[in-house]
């Protein structure tokens, strides 16, 4: 499984992001680990896949695992 973390810049340095498919969503400085946090908490699996793109792109940024970036999550 892999999570598709949507983001677009809200303001300097902050961006809104969604996950696709999921009720995840909000507004980080480090929109991937808070994605990955809040997908943690809803159970998904702390081995499954977490991929950054940029609103409008089909290649992803930057991916970890859910429970990695869950663990370097420090807002």
């Amino acid at each position: 499984m892999e999570y598709r973390v949507i983001i677009k810049p809200s303001r300097k340095g902050v961006f809104d992001y969604k996950v696709a498919g999921s009720p995840v969503q909000g507004r980080s400085q480090r929109p991937l680990f808070a994605a990955c946090r809040q997908l943690k908490q809803i159970g998904a699996s702390p081995y499954a896949l977490a991929a950054l793109f940029h609103e409008g792109s089909a290649v992803w940024a930057v991916r970890c695992t859910v429970g990695k970036g869950a663990e370097l999550a420090d807002e």
